[in-house]
């Protein structure tokens, strides 16, 4: 078994579309499916589901998914300006650096610089 994907509902496609490209993911499908419209990205062997919620209410989540990125601070500085940072930078004992970024639907996601 293995995870085939994570799926995030947003009241903007184009926003989190536009969000999740400027880490390298790319649109592998757009479909229809009972009324609503579902977007799949893909990076590497990793999909994110985005599926349109047009009601979607923002709520405090403790579930988020990690990114592993070559350099965090390399990233922070290149999209300060776009990125939400809800905890750190932290240089962890293992040698791993990290920080809690808020995605554009309100997800948590975790840059992780192994």
């Amino acid at each position: 078994m293995k995870l085939h994907h994570l799926g995030i509902e947003t009241n903007s496609l184009e926003r989190s579309i536009s969000f999740y490209k400027q880490f390298g993911f790319k649109v592998e499908s757009k479909l229809e499916l009972m009324g609503e419209t579902i977007v799949f990205l893909q990076l590497e062997e990793f999909r994110l589901e985005l599926v349109q919620a047009d009601s979607l209410i923002d709520q405090a989540t403790s579930i988020h998914f990690a990114l592993e990125v070559k350099d965090v601070d390399e990233v922070l500085s290149n999209w300060r300006d776009h990125l939400i940072i809800h905890e750190g930078p932290y240089n962890l004992e293992n040698g791993w650096k990290t920080v809690f970024i808020t995605g554009p639907s309100g997800e948590g996601i975790e840059l992780l610089q192994t």
